[in-house]
């Protein structure tokens, strides 16, 4: 079912796109600097700081579409880059591949097999 939005102009209602393997309910990006060094004072209170290139990280939570043989994210490995489709470009983050930090699979005897994804992403590598 489509979502008509009213007055309501450069909002996102709902996730953007579909995920391979995993019916997303939520996505969470989140940026950071890789190092972010402070410079104290004789007081030990902040004069300055470092700061690096940034890190994201995102997490996909949903249920996982097709049991029988895991794919997309669900079958996602650690040392090959995953094909994300929502990834919000946050702190000037704009490059890299999304590597798998942690995968879960959830099993409920009272609802659906679910699956949260757990990944982060770093300029420079592809």
């Amino acid at each position: 079912m489509a979502i008509t939005l009213v007055n309501a102009a450069g909002y996102r209602h709902g996730i953007a796109s579909a995920e391979s393997g995993v019916n997303a309910e939520t996505i969470t990006v989140s940026t950071e600097p890789q190092i972010r060094a402070e410079l104290p004072d004789i007081n030990g209170e902040a004069t300055g700081f470092a700061v690096s290139a940034p890190r994201s990280t995102i997490t996909i939570s949903g249920e996982v579409s097709n049991v029988a043989t895991y794919t997309g994210l669900v079958a996602a490995t650690f040392a090959t880059a995953a094909t994300v489709a929502n990834f919000d470009d946050l702190g000037g983050q704009t490059t890299g591949g999304v590597y798998a930090t942690s995968l879960e699979v959830t099993q409920n005897r009272n609802g659906w097999t679910s699956f949260t994804f757990n990944g982060m992403r770093v300029p420079g590598i592809a």
